[in-house]
């Protein structure tokens, strides 16, 4: 018997029991359709981390402080453990050593200074972040509009995408902020000091904005090191000796260094080799990996719950086929007393349980794409949206063919057993049976 009657006859005697074979495929629809889609909300969710960590900063970036520092912008504990004895200073010593560290392309000691921002009449405050200017774009401070900074800049500063809508009038009532053009407003800097009504203004150049999207820039404005240690001199010693206020280090020292690593592979072998030094560190790749870990075991989850549906569909498909068997005895005997071979008999309900798998798999495969489109749909339109993922699922061709795959192999081995038992009929009482 050929494969192209093998078929057919497979095709003739599903179809002659519609009702069932319809209920068979139904329930491999329905494990199907699940676990495609419970997948595809994991594989959103991952896009999703994934997104939300870009947005965030650089993965590859390390920051390093002083042991007992937190490192850690957004607040929570970072890994300054102690794993070594000594205790490291972060002087220009320290970061030659980061430098001769395997994978490191770039470090720069960084100064924050908080500072009153001034246009006009109206003010903001932000963080200023002072680096070295030569490695600034291989730090990740990337400007969407203008140029980056460059040795020898004076007085000349990069602003986070959001600073420009930041300014208020602070006699106004309303409260309400206004938009300024960075590349064409003049703005002065200034001490927030609410003691003194009028403090003195320093002249700024704003040569470049960066992006409105990177969580760690947005807020913030970058200038050379240089010119924050000079504005940071000027600081009035009323606001140093003021509670909360940063402590002034001994000349040659910082209270935080970037690393740049230029594999995101080798990181944290980076950041182990920092800590044996002895300093604290803390990187993006910390908050990637405990979100990659969530995700998949959230994942997992999902999948698993999507799993037994398929296998309640597979135990239907081995029950239909039994009943089969049943119901075709004589039909079984007929065709082994006029010689049809015995493989052909079970491949013959192979068929007929791949084809229920495949078919299924097929249709629960629409289905799928279907539930996704509709939850991005709905996703899209709702405010989430634009904080996360353009997609809450997402389902790529691999997971439809593993899909595809994954459920005519549940058909085929479903249908082993019952094969095996029409295989062994006996073909004279096969015959004899009403």
């Amino acid at each position: 018997m050929n494969s192209f009657d093998l078929f057919r006859m497979a095709f003739q005697n599903l179809w002659r029991r519609k009702l069932r074979t319809f209920l068979t495929i139904l329930g491999v629809v329905i494990g199907t359709t699940s676990i495609v889609v419970m997948l595809s909300l994991g594989l959103g969710m991952k896009a999703s981390n994934q997104q939300l960590i870009e947005q965030m900063g650089d993965v590859t970036a390390i920051t390093v402080t002083p042991l007992g520092a937190d490192a850690n912008p957004f607040g929570r504990s970072s890994t300054n453990t102690r794993s070594s004895t000594k205790k490291g200073i972060l002087n220009k010593n320290a970061i030659e050593s980061f430098k001769k560290l395997d994978g490191v392309i770039a470090t720069t000691p960084v100064k924050n200074l908080q500072i009153g921002i001034n246009y006009r009449r109206f003010q903001t405050s932000a963080e200023i972040i002072g680096i070295d200017p030569a490695v600034m774009e291989t730090m990740g401070y990337k400007v969407v509009e203008g140029r980056t900074l460059k040795n020898g800049d004076k007085m000349v500063a990069v602003f986070g995408g959001q600073i420009k809508g930041m300014f208020y009038d602070p006699k106004s009532p309303s409260g309400k902020n206004v938009q300024t053009d960075p590349m064409k407003d003049s703005y002065t800097i200034s001490f927030q000091d609410y003691e003194n009504k009028n403090p003195k203004k320093y002249p700024i150049k704003v040569v470049g904005v960066m992006s409105e999207q990177n969580f760690t820039t947005a807020f913030n404005i970058v200038m050379p090191i240089s010119e924050v240690e000079k504005l940071e001199k000027l600081k009035p010693k009323l606001l140093d000796a003021r509670p909360g206020s940063d402590k002034k280090l001994p000349a040659g020292t910082y209270n935080k260094v970037m690393v740049k690593v230029g594999d995101v592979k080798k990181v944290e072998a980076v950041q182990t080799a920092i800590k044996e030094i002895g300093f604290g560190t803390y990187s993006l790749k910390e908050e990637a990996k405990s979100f990659e870990q969530a995700t998949n075991v959230l994942q997992a989850i999902l999948g698993g719950i999507g799993g037994i549906s398929l296998l309640v569909a597979a135990i239907g498909i081995t029950n239909t086929m039994i009943m089969s068997i049943y119901e075709r005895t004589r039909e079984i005997g007929v065709m082994k007393v006029i010689g049809a071979a015995i493989s052909d008999i079970k491949k013959l309900f192979l068929v007929e349980a791949g084809l229920i798998g495949l078919s299924g798999g097929i249709a629960g495969s629409i289905f799928s794409l279907l539930i996704s489109l509709v939850l991005n749909t709905l996703f899209a339109n709702s405010s989430m949206s634009s904080e996360f993922a353009s997609k809450i699922s997402i389902v790529p061709i691999w997971l439809i063919m593993a899909a595809l795959i994954f459920s005519s192999a549940i058909g085929l081995v479903s249908g082993y057993l019952p094969a095996q038992r029409a295989m062994k009929l006996s073909a004279l009482e096969a015959i004899r049976t009403e």
